[in-house]
């Protein structure tokens, strides 16, 4: 088994609207891949990453800052 088999994959269809809640012990940049969003966490504030999924396939959310981390797919079908 992969590791990347073991995150979690979010599905949604083109054009959908999208809101990820997220929120970090310590400041957090995260990044969605292919539709090139970034979005700063501060520690102990939630923070939202919203987006119209218009572009279809299979896409990483990455944590940056150090090291790389994928924490999570987003796959976008098309309608």
């Amino acid at each position: 088994v992969c590791s990347s088999d073991l995150l979690k994959t979010i599905r949604v269809q083109r054009n959908d609207a999208v809101e990820i809640n997220w929120s970090a012990d310590r400041r957090t940049v995260l990044h969605l891949h292919g539709y090139d969003i970034e979005t700063v966490v501060e520690a102990g504030k939630p923070k939202t990453m919203s987006f119209t999924a218009n572009a279809t396939g299979r896409f990483p959310v990455e944590s940056h800052g150090g090291r790389h981390v994928v924490l999570l797919y987003i796959e976008v079908h098309p309608r």
